[in-house]
């Protein structure tokens, strides 16, 4: 997958609608990108390269997500285990 270039003339025009962060830029809609850069006869993107332009934002919420559920997995595993380790003592 082909990610599509947010220019310096983009995120110029971007920051002055003040979408200036990344999180700014994860929070659009694709129409909205595509709007805020022009609309649809203008815009140098199209909506689906927007789409995948702000997931590409969104990227870093996931991986936050991810690492997050990991390591409650990992807590519940050892929780598990522990249990298990004292059962088998008591027996």
């Amino acid at each position: 997958m082909e990610v599509p270039t947010l220019t310096t003339d983009m995120a110029l025009t971007l920051a002055e609608k003040g979408v200036k962060a990344r999180d700014d830029l994860a929070d659009l809609a694709s129409d909205e990108l595509v709007e805020m850069l022009g609309g649809e006869e203008t815009s140098p993107m199209n909506a689906k390269e927007a789409n995948t332009l702000i997931m590409k934002a969104r990227e870093h919420w996931f991986a936050k997500e991810d690492a997050e559920a990991a390591a409650a997995a990992e807590s519940a595993a050892e929780s598990e285990e522990a249990t298990k380790d004292d059962s088998e003592v008591a027996a």
